[in-house]
C-alpha cells in the first residue's frame, strides 16, 4: 500500500529517553487495510510528536508523553569549584551544584596552574591576570620563605646548631675535635654547672646538696658529645662554652634572623627568593677546652648526657 503525506516518527533512547533521530513512520498493514487509511505502527521508543527546535548544548528528552528540552554539555569539561578537579561531563541536564562549566582552554589552565583561579564574590571560579598571579605568587613565596627562616632558626636553637670543640677523649686520653649542640637546654645546663661550682668554691653550697651525678670529683661536668664521645668539662672550659653558646644564639636572632628576613622582604621576584640560602650552622671556629683545668690522666668513664 502506498500513502501520501507519511508522517515522521521520532526515536528516543530506551534508557535516557533523549531524542536519537527521525525516520518515516511505518504503517500497520492490518489496521491500514481495515480503515482504508494510514495507521501508524510505532515502536516502544517512537512517537509522532515532533521534536521542538533545539539550540546549542540542548537535547530533547521524552518524558510523560511530551518532549522536554534539557541542557546537554556532554563531552565538555566541568570543574568542582572547591577542589578545582576537572572532569568530563557525561550526564544530561544542567551542570551539577558545586561545579562550573569550562571551555577547553579554561580546563587546561586550571589543570596547569590551579593557584591562578579563585572563587569570586559570585561563587564563580575566575582567572587572575598574569600581573595579579605574579604578585600573589611572590607574596606566597615570601610567606613560605619566612616560615622556613623561622623554622630553621628555631630548629637551630633547639637542636641543629653545633659548636666545634677540642676536648680530651676520656677513652683515648687524647685531644679530639668534637661537636656540642648549642641548644638552649645545653646552654642552661652549662650555666647551672658554673653557678653550682662557683657556689661550692665559695662555701655557699655544701657538697652534699649537689644532685648526684652532676659533678665528677666536685669540679668536672661529665658530658657526652654529639659524636657520642665522653669528655669532662671544667669550670674555665664551661665558661668559654657558655659564652660561645650565648653569643651564637644572640647573633642568630638579632643579626642572622633579621638579615634573612630583610632579604626576603626586599626580594622582587621568586628567582631572587630562591637565591637566598638560609644557614644557621655555627662557624668553623674551634673552641679548645682540652687544656682548661682538665687533668689528661683522668680515668672517669661514667657520663650523663
Amino acid at each position: 500500500m502506498k500513502f501520501d503525506n507519511v508522517p515522521n516518527a521520532y526515536i528516543f533512547d530506551n534508557d535516557t529517553k533523549e531524542y536519537k533521530g527521525t525516520v518515516s513512520c511505518d504503517y500497520d498493514p492490518e489496521e491500514s487495510k481495515t480503515q482504508g487509511k494510514f495507521v501508524p505502527l510505532l515502536g516502544n521508543c517512537e512517537t509522532l510528536k515532533p521534536v521542538p527546535e533545539l539550540a546549542e548544548n540542548q537535547t530533547a528528552v521524552f518524558e510523560n508523553e511530551n518532549w522536554v528540552i534539557k541542557s546537554d554539555y556532554r563531552g565538555k569539561k566541568q570543574v568542582e569549584k572547591n577542589t578545582k578537579f576537572v572532569s568530563d561531563i557525561t550526564y544530561i541536564g544542567d551542570v551539577k551544584d558545586g561545579y562550573q562549566l569550562l571551555t577547553d582552554s579554561e580546563a587546561e589552565s586550571i589543570q596547569q596552574t590551579p593557584d591562578k583561579w579563585y572563587l569570586n564574590e559570585n561563587n564563580k571560579l575566575v582567572e587572575l591576570t598574569d600581573e595579579e598571579y605574579s604578585a600573589i605568587s611572590l607574596a606566597r613565596a615570601k610567606e613560605n620563605k619566612q616560615a622556613q627562616n623561622s623554622q630553621l632558626a628555631e630548629l637551630a636553637e633547639d637542636k641543629t646548631a653545633v659548636i666545634n670543640v677540642k676536648a680530651i677523649n676520656l677513652d683515648t686520653k687524647q685531644p679530639q675535635l668534637l661537636t656540642i649542640e648549642a641548644t638552649e637546654k645545653n646552654t642552661n645546663k652549662i650555666k647551672r654547672f658554673v653557678d653550682v661550682l662557683t657556689a661550692l668554691e665559695s662555701g655557699q653550697l655544701p657538697a652534699e646538696l649537689i644532685p648526684e651525678g652532676m659533678l665528677i670529683d666536685d669540679k668536672y661536668l661529665p658530658w657526652n658529645t654529639k659524636d657520642d664521645v665522653n669528655i669532662l668539662i671544667g669550670k674555665q672550659g664551661a665558661m668559654v662554652l657558655f659564652a660561645s653558646m650565648m653569643a651564637y644564639n644572640g647573633v642568630m636572632w638579632t643579626s642572622k634572623y633579621l638579615q634573612y628576613k630583610q632579604q626576603i622582604e626586599a626580594a622582587s621576584t621568586i628567582d631572587e627568593l630562591d637565591l637566598i640560602e638560609i644557614d644557621y650552622s655555627y662557624s668553623d671556629k674551634v673552641i679548645d677546652i682540652s687544656s682548661l683545668d682538665i687533668d689528661n690522666r683522668h680515668s672517669v668513664r661514667v657520663v650523663v648526657k
